[in-house]
């Protein structure tokens, strides 16, 4: 079983991957094939960073707003004025 796969590459190329029973490789003979491999590898090697690594003020937990208050510096705990629109 030394059959080639009968496609062209992008660069004009045969390709040199073994045929299957219809005379293409496994990429060239199923069209969406290509795209799915593509996403697989995309979502196997995505890392996202927990929000408590990247923002530890920001992840959500227990007192988050006393925290948020703690931390806050002074002139931010001004009381403001309410306007006639707020209820």
């Amino acid at each position: 079983m030394n059959r080639r796969c009968k496609a062209k590459k992008k660069s004009g190329e045969p390709c040199r991957a073994v045929a299957g029973a219809n005379g293409l490789c496994n990429l060239h003979g199923i069209p969406t094939r290509p795209a799915e491999l593509g996403r697989r590898s995309g979502r196997s090697r995505r890392y996202v960073l927990p929000l408590e690594k990247t923002d530890p003020e920001l992840a959500p937990g227990k007192g988050r707003a006393a925290r948020l208050i703690k931390h806050s510096p002074p002139h931010c705990l001004a009381v403001v004025p309410r306007t006639n629109n707020e209820v």
